[in-house]
């Protein structure tokens, strides 16, 4: 499991728009490291990127992008648990993880709306779901996003997390490396 905690922008509990009479956290997500989806993650805070969904939250709040994710260690899979805050055209790019590695070079994976997330309060589908909550009327719902590393024995650095800066604004909870 990596630690996020100096970069989350916000806590799980914490209502992501007070003005609305619904609550918009993660209050419900088992703190600490439950094993979600198969894998074991750190889930105690979240990364919570800029899009379109944002436009009247203050400058910087949101960012577009966060730098320099620690890794520094080899792994055969990376994963990651996240989700959007409102939704958006299936096949659509919102955003992407970019991997540094140890020999200088970089791989920039996709996040693809439909295929590796959907809106954290959308209706069910075929995607599969890590963990989910019902919140009165509402579903709740994070997903689990594997990159398979196609070269193990490289050292991944560390991780760039970017947002397209699309309307649906994704967010990200944990990522737990695979050995």
């Amino acid at each position: 499991m990596l630690d996020l905690s100096a970069f989350y922008n916000l806590f799980l509990d914490e209502n992501w728009n007070p003005s609305t009479s619904r609550n918009n956290s993660l209050a419900a997500l088992p703190f600490g490291t439950p094993k979600l989806g198969g894998m074991k993650f750190d889930a105690r805070g979240i990364i919570q990127l800029g899009g379109g969904v944002f436009r009247d939250i203050p400058a910087g709040h949101f960012p577009e992008r966060v730098s320099a994710i620690s890794v520094g260690r080899a792994c055969h899979r990376l994963h990651f648990l996240h989700a959007t805050v409102i939704g958006t055209s299936d096949g659509s790019q919102i955003g992407s993880f970019v991997l540094h590695f140890n020999d200088g070079k970089t791989e920039t994976v996709p996040i693809i709306y439909g295929r590796d997330v959907r809106d954290w309060a959308d209706t069910p589908d075929p995607l599969p779901v890590a963990w989910s909550n019902q919140e009165g009327e509402l579903t709740l719902r994070l997903y689990k996003t594997t990159w398979e590393n196609p070269t193990p024995d490289r050292v991944v650095q560390s991780v760039d997390y970017v947002s397209s800066m699309s309307q649906c604004g994704p967010f990200l909870v944990a990522m737990t490396l695979e050995k």
